[in-house]
């Protein structure tokens, strides 16, 4: 069977995506921390913590595998609580705990310079609710990061990403922390 056009094309471009310059990457492993506030659709400043391991495939393709904690989401205002939304957005999580696997895809590889990238993954999130209830989701998040080198193997990196989270039947909640990330 001969494929189609435009899965010659998407062949092609993965290719081209994927390929490498002969230099193999100085730092092959990384490890992380990050901090830094929720600045999504409820605007609600609540903090963000994350840690992360992660490791370049390529000159472009890295992965990464994070673990973030959301210890104080602010409830929505009560205002909006009635009978036609699911009882998640009148009783909010107080926290969250997540655990996400990303790829990550380097817009720039200029050695020495600002690198700009695109991240994206699925992860589980536990949120835990008024009334010690607990509950786990999935979710997907995509968002856009640089960042640049402060010391031979440090790197100050500047984040955002949408985390949109759903447990099956309801969207649970919806977070874009912007965070500060230092990755050695």
């Amino acid at each position: 069977m001969k494929p189609s056009g435009l899965t010659r094309a998407i062949l092609i471009a993965l290719t081209a995506l994927l390929a490498t310059a002969p230099v193999v990457p100085a730092q092959t492993f990384y490890g992380d921390i990050a901090a830094g506030i929720n600045a999504g659709p409820t605007r609600d400043g609540s903090l963000t913590f994350q840690a992360s391991i992660g490791g370049r495939i390529s000159q472009r393709f890295e992965t990464r595998l994070e673990a973030l904690f959301l210890p104080n989401l602010n409830p929505l205002d009560a205002a909006t609580c009635d009978n036609s939304v699911p009882w998640q957005a009148c009783n909010p999580a107080i926290s969250a705990r997540g655990l996400v696997g990303s790829g990550v895809l380097n817009l720039t590889t200029a050695a020495g310079g600002p690198r700009l990238y695109l991240i994206g993954g699925v992860g589980t999130y536990r949120f835990h609710f008024y009334g010690r209830y607990n509950e786990t989701a999935l979710g997907l998040s995509g968002g856009v990061g640089c960042a640049v080198r402060i010391a031979h193997r440090l790197r100050f990196v500047l984040e955002a990403r949408h985390h949109y989270m759903m447990d099956g039947r309801y969207w649970l909640r919806d977070v874009v922390p912007v965070v500060f990330r230092f990755q050695f």
